[in-house]
């Protein structure tokens, strides 16, 4: 057969039709198939993305327990609770994305559970610390919680490392679909131009599939662009010598700078605060090893320490070896974590002290034990200083630290801890209120706490620091009134065993004689009237519905109104007449050559002084104050002590059957038959 012209150029057309059919054909298997390639990179950004808010998720919920754990406050679970409802959700997501693996699935299989038993335990804790204010239990939830949180982030990882994987391998895949495409496009378009016009419409057609797909690659970059830019944990890539090339808003903002414009170009050695570790982690990523969750100290642009959570990976590509990895602050958590240690060093230390406070004999002993529990937890200079027994003056008995506490002895109100009945805290003795008994050079800052015991100052603590010393935390400052809570209890109690034979006439409430030494008292008071044939009264005193006062103020403000009584007692009496405290809210007072009128004037002075006043306690205005008051006077109503003080007894509860606020004479007592006086 004859090959004509017009045959050949119809077999060359139909030869060249078949192969641009060909092309096109494999040219649009191409694009399909790098359509999928970038599909299935965007799912894996999105799985990388859902494990990231997975992990924060998780790390909000531990967060939440470690600042209800500490603190008590419960705003702090508000992050535990909504974590807890978005968990299920991404893990949801988390599942639909990985549906088509089975090895990511069987890794999710075991994160659930994992997550579950995390939340349990967070739930456990929160709840022992609600109802028993934490403890042994508490801790080892919380030891069992932080184990559960590293099984969590090592299977997060797993996934992670698994997904990178996907990623590394899908983009070779597409890198390769395009390579072809690319090939196939172009031998296409030669073919085109070398047969026939055709070939170029069939080619400009391609074309017109190449811009679709390449439109559409570029829209997932960008989409891979605005993931990266708004994504809240800090991505980074650095090229092998460690120059930082790329990095997020995250980044930055975690880095302390404005822009990742400002932390482009800088040497990740600038960054670390520890260089012997940052170069170990190198070590490991060049050897093929996948950096994980590790904690690291970086430095913010301010000189500032951050703690941040770092995940890394080495890409051995031999046109662009470069980092990458992801950091996420961790600051906030790990002060909370070293500040939950400290309290827990701190409580043992106060207990140790409270256990050595009970077993000392002497108060020598005590400012031993003062003097060496103050060194360990507070450092810097501090002193312990004691009211003398006469409580005007104020005298140091223990110092210790590189300065002394200011004068060894001074006026209580020098003090304004001890003026004010509470902690006086100086954070800057340049522009603070500064305590008088304080001697120059004074400290940076420092703190004063009254010791208190039984409502009463027995002495103060003084602790300072030094410039290069921070100021007292709320949390320091809660510790020391701690301490000085026991600190003052204790010295009281010792001080009340060296001085019980001195004071066992005083009542240490009112400042009162005691009923035992009224009775005596009484006894010789009353010989000596009967010797030089004088009078003597004797008021009893009760103060009216005081159990209900108790009941409704406390028993704190009855022992204010009982000493305040006792103050107004003190003052409406004379040098000679003897005001006792007989037992709980009754009152007796002796008065020595008082004859029944004036016994009546001043008890009638006693009660009118006892409406007037008007105690507040705590902030509280206790209301008014009123009592009952019986007399009796010698010879009138009695002989005897015992006698006469159950005239005025019968008085005074004459007095409360009538009305109570009242004075009441003791009825007189009939002189006995002359018989029975010979008798």
């Amino acid at each position: 057969m004859t090959f004509t012209l017009g045959r050949k150029i119809a077999v060359g057309f139909i030869a060249a039709l078949i192969v641009l059919v060909l092309i096109s054909g494999a040219a649009f298997k191409s694009l399909n198939d790098l359509t999928q390639d970038g599909l299935r990179v965007e799912q894996t950004y999105e799985t990388l993305q859902v494990l990231e808010k997975i992990l924060s998720l998780v790390g909000d919920v531990e967060t939440g327990e470690r600042g209800f754990l500490i603190t008590g406050a419960d705003h702090y679970l508000e992050p535990y609770r909504v974590a807890r409802e978005s968990l299920r959700a991404e893990l949801a997501r988390a599942r639909g994305l990985t549906d088509d693996n089975p090895v990511q699935r069987q890794s999710l299989d075991l994160l659930q559970p994992l997550i579950a038993r995390k939340l349990a335990l967070v739930a456990q804790s929160i709840s022992e610390r609600e109802r028993a204010g934490g403890g042994a239990d508490a801790q080892t939830l919380l030891e069992e919680s932080q184990s559960t949180m590293d099984e969590i982030r090592t299977t997060i990882s797993r996934i992670k490392a698994e997904e990178l994987r996907l990623l590394a391998e899908r983009a070779n895949v597409a890198a390769a679909s395009r390579f072809k495409a690319l090939w196939i496009v172009g031998v296409g378009s030669f073919a085109a131009i070398a047969l026939m016009g055709l070939a170029g419409l069939l080619i400009r057609l391609d074309l017109g599939r190449r811009r679709t797909a390449e439109g559409e690659l570029k829209a997932a970059e960008e989409r891979y662009r605005l993931l990266f830019d708004r994504s809240q944990a800090g991505i980074f890539r650095t090229n092998r010598e460690g120059v930082l090339l790329e990095c997020n808003a995250a980044f930055a903002r975690t880095l302390g700078y404005r822009a990742p414009e400002d932390a482009r170009g800088r040497n990740a050695a600038d960054l670390h605060t520890d260089r012997e570790a940052m170069a170990s982690l190198l070590r490991r990523l060049l050897a093929g090893e996948t950096i994980s969750d590790v904690e690291v100290p970086l430095k913010r642009r301010s000189g500032e320490t951050v703690w941040v959570l770092m995940s890394a990976v080495y890409m051995p590509d031999p046109a662009d070896p470069h980092f990458e990895g992801t950091i996420i602050d961790i600051t906030d958590r790990k002060q909370a974590s070293d500040r939950l240690v400290q309290l827990l060093q701190r409580e043992q230390q106060l207990k140790e002290m409270g256990d050595l406070l009970d077993a000392c004999l002497t108060l020598t002993e005590v400012y031993g034990v003062v003097r060496r529990s103050m060194e360990g937890m507070f450092p810097g200079a501090g002193a312990l200083h004691v009211i003398n027994a006469s409580r005007n003056l104020v005298e140091t008995v223990a110092v210790w630290g590189p300065a002394g506490g200011g004068e060894t002895v001074f006026a209580p109100a020098d003090c304004w801890a001890l003026r004010r009945g509470r902690m006086h805290v100086v954070e800057k003795s340049v522009d603070g209120l500064v305590c008088a008994h304080l001697e120059t050079p004074l400290p940076d800052s420092y703190l004063c706490i009254p010791l208190v015991a039984q409502g009463e100052a027995v002495g103060v603590l003084y602790l300072a620091r030094n410039p290069e010393t921070p100021p007292f935390s709320p949390e320091e400052q809660r510790v020391a009134s701690v301490a000085s809570d026991k600190l003052g209890l204790s010295l009281a109690n010792l001080a009340l065993r060296e001085r019980l034979r001195t004071q066992s006439v005083r009542d240490h409430l009112t400042s009162l004689f005691n009923r035992r030494y009224m009775e005596e008292t009484l006894e010789r008071e009353l010989r000596r009237a009967q010797r030089n044939s004088v009078p003597l009264s004797v008021i009893m005193v009760d103060v009216d519905h005081f159990k209900r006062f108790n009941d409704d103020h406390g028993h704190d403000a009855g022992d204010a109104l009982l000493a305040e009584l006792g103050r107004v007692l003190r003052g409406h009496v004379r040098v000679e007449d003897v005001p006792c405290r007989v037992g709980g809210e009754e009152f007796a007072i002796v008065l020595p050559g008082a004859a029944a009128k004036d016994a009546l004037r001043r008890a009638e002075d006693l009660r009118e002084a006892a409406r007037r006043l008007r105690i507040v306690h705590r902030g509280v205005s206790l209301g008014a104050v009123s009592m009952s008051l019986g007399v009796a006077a010698f010879p009138e109503h009695g002989s005897a002590a015992d006698g006469l003080l159950r005239a005025a007894d019968g008085a005074l509860y004459r007095a409360k059957r009538e009305g109570r606020d009242r004075v009441i004479l003791a009825d007189a007592v009939p002189p006995p038959p002359p018989d029975s006086a010979a008798a």
